[in-house]
């Protein structure tokens, strides 16, 4: 421990003195002077016996006792001897039947030994003493006895410097620590060990505690981990495989390519640039520069950036404008634009043909993909169905139905009409009408071939070929031929191809084959 030395000086006169007490627990006193002694000084004065009175500079009359002898109260001296090297006081005290105790105020360098002043000596800075008879130093701040003498021994203000077997030692307090022969700051609490270590306080801490702003403070994460406090928050480096959960490090694999982390107790992997997370795993991902990598299902898709499209797993430029979207397909640009537009020359331009059909542009011309039972009518679908028999079309906008083989427009329908193979079948007024070709004509819904030549006209009765012959004509074996018995009777041919005349009455054929 420290011993803080308090120095008196004793300030002595030829004249006289008085002693103030300055320290009670050291004993230590201080001497005052007086000015002027009496005129009539003398040692044998009834109430100051011993002594002589004296005044002092402030006109007070005392007792000053002649060498050998000391105050005792204020009237009387009586025998105080500390020898040549000190002066004899006595002091109050309540321990002594008369109540005054001897003490002895010695000279510098001197000190008192059984009621005498003593050589005694420990050097500049100190005060000797003699305690049970015994010489001690007392040596101010900095000192330490070495070989009797007070020598600078200065460990700061953390410790107590001594000299042992004359080599400087420190002794620190609690929270100090000595470090080139200097007793410093240096404690990490109860719960670690305090050293330093090029110049730099460490802290040693027991298991579970790791130092933070100084001292040794709890910190566990668990085997799986060390604990550590970073700006004053504990943090915990965990092995690989784990990561910390509620301050303890628990197991957390995302594999080789990403970091696990818990996040409100939940697993998370911040996963390394063009990987993601797939099912707690961090696997590559990559769609380029101009784009996000995701999977979707377990299986990669691509967010592409605006004017971008996914091509064969990376996102490369595709814009068909503000009015559709770009795709690739099979590698190639492909705009999907929205109703109303069409790709036209790589953009999505207007391009409308109504809600029943797609638009389209071929060769930068408007074209109508028209759905079922629609077409294109002034350039928009149109409702047009013919039925399954037969292709709708508009013709100068007007509906026209091209009904297929032994099939006719029947309504806006195409419906079954066959006449054969020579002629056409048509519904008129919705009953149906064959239009035989030429050389034929109907029977019993067919065309069927029906010519008398050229001078007549064939026909059907009851289901028979009949030629109805121009005048001067006759049928001759199913043709209209030359036969003219004149006006006064009909012409016709016999089975045998010859001709003969049926004369009106009064009238017979001559020799020109006429009816005269």
């Amino acid at each position: 421990m420290y011993f803080i030395l308090q120095f008196f000086a004793l300030i002595f006169s030829t004249c006289a003195f008085t002693i103030v007490q300055k320290d009670v627990s050291r004993q230590t006193f201080e001497i005052q002077p007086h000015d002027v002694l009496d005129e009539d000084f003398h040692y044998a004065s009834s109430d100051c016996k011993n002594g002589r009175w004296v005044t002092d500079s402030r006109g007070n009359r005392k007792c000053m006792c002649k060498p050998g002898y000391a105050s005792q109260g204020e009237r009387e001296c009586k025998p105080c001897n500390c020898g040549k090297n000190g002066k004899c006081i006595f002091i109050k005290t309540v321990l002594q039947d008369d109540g005054y105790e001897k003490k002895c105020v010695c000279d510098k360098g001197f000190a008192e030994k059984d009621g005498v002043c003593i050589d005694c000596k420990c050097g500049q800075y100190s005060l000797c003493e003699f305690e049970y008879s015994k010489k001690v130093c007392y040596c101010e701040d900095g000192y330490a006895v070495k070989n009797e003498k007070c020598e600078m021994c200065d460990c700061g203000q953390g410790g107590i410097c001594e000299f042992v077997y004359g080599e400087k030692n420190c002794t620190c307090f609690d929270g100090y620590l000595e470090y080139e022969g200097e007793c410093k700051e240096c404690d990490c609490e109860e719960y670690g060990i305090c050293q330093f270590k090029d110049s730099v306080k460490t802290c040693s801490c027991f298991l579970g505690y790791n130092e933070n702003d100084g001292i040794c403070e709890e910190c566990d994460c668990g085997e799986k981990g060390e604990c550590t406090f970073f700006e004053g928050n504990k943090l915990c480096k965990c092995d690989h495989g784990y990561a910390e959960n509620d301050g303890k490090c628990e197991k957390c694999n995302c594999g080789e390519n990403g970091e696990c982390v818990f996040y409100n107790g939940d697993k998370t992997c911040k996963c390394n640039d063009r990987y993601i997370e797939k099912n707690g795993k961090c696997e590559e991902c990559y769609c380029g520069d101009n784009g996000e990598c995701r999977f979707l299902d377990g299986k990669k898709s691509c967010a592409c950036y605006e004017g971008h499209a996914e091509n064969d797993g990376k996102c490369e430029e595709c814009d068909c404008g503000e009015k559709g979207e770009c795709v690739f397909v099979d590698g190639k640009k492909l705009c999907k634009c929205y109703h109303g537009y069409a790709e036209n020359d790589g953009k999505c331009g207007k391009c409308s043909c109504g809600d029943n059909g797609e638009c389209m542009f071929y060769n930068g011309e408007k074209t109508c993909e028209c759905y079922e039972h629609y077409i294109e009518n002034n350039g928009k679908c149109e409702e047009c169905d013919c039925g399954e028999k037969g292709e709708c079309t508009f013709f100068e906008g007007n509906k026209l139905c091209k009904c297929d083989h032994g099939y006719a427009e029947n309504d806006g329908k195409c419906e079954k009409c066959n006449c054969g193979e020579n002629g056409e079948c048509v519904f008129y007024n919705g009953d149906k009408t064959c239009k035989c070709n030429d050389r034929y004509i109907e029977k019993n819904g067919k065309c069927e071939e029906c010519y008398c030549g050229d001078n007549g006209e064939c026909r059907f009765l009851d289901g028979k070929k009949s030629c109805a012959c121009y005048e001067g004509h006759a049928e001759n074996d199913g043709k209209c031929e030359a036969c003219d018995c004149g006006e006064k009777g009909s012409c016709s041919f016999d089975e045998n191809g010859k001709q003969k005349c049926e004369c009106l009455r009064g009238y017979s054929v001559n020799n020109h084959y006429k009816c005269a």
